[in-house]
């Protein structure tokens, strides 16, 4: 996670070409999401100054965006998995995806996981905050 200049632009063409064969199929036509619901278990708890932007995205209806590629579940149980740290209880974010969507793909064809349906957001994917608990 180190955004200097020099480390990006060695690693964009790389991080292009993944976002490419994310959204688009191999005619160069878009690949859409079905849609649905899906949820990404995080261990990690947002920081002071992270918690304040997402409370401020819920306030004022704004979108929220996560530099890195977030792979998510439609399996909350799994989910639920993935929350789970010794001292504490993670986070737990509900991501509705609307009918043809694209800007994500489901990726359960190509996981190595073979019961795992997993959905993939890639880089600065744009999230609007709708609650918090």
């Amino acid at each position: 996670n180190c955004d200097a200049s020099h480390n990006v632009k060695n690693a964009m063409t790389l991080i292009q070409r993944m976002i490419y064969c994310l959204l688009y199929n191999p005619d160069g036509s878009k690949r859409l999401h079905k849609g649905g619901r899906v949820w990404k278990g995080d261990t990690q708890r947002p920081v002071p100054l992270n918690m304040q932007k997402l409370r401020e995205a819920n306030r004022l209806e704004r979108i929220v965006r996560f530099r890195q590629f977030q792979s998510t579940t439609n399996d909350r149980q799994l989910a639920e998995k993935y929350r789970k740290r010794e001292d504490a209880r993670g986070y737990l974010w509900t991501i509705d995806i609307p009918p043809n969507f694209w800007g994500a793909r489901d990726i359960h064809d190509i996981s190595w996981k073979d019961k795992e349906s997993e959905t993939l957001f890639p880089p600065y994917s744009a999230f609007r905050v709708q609650s918090m608990d």
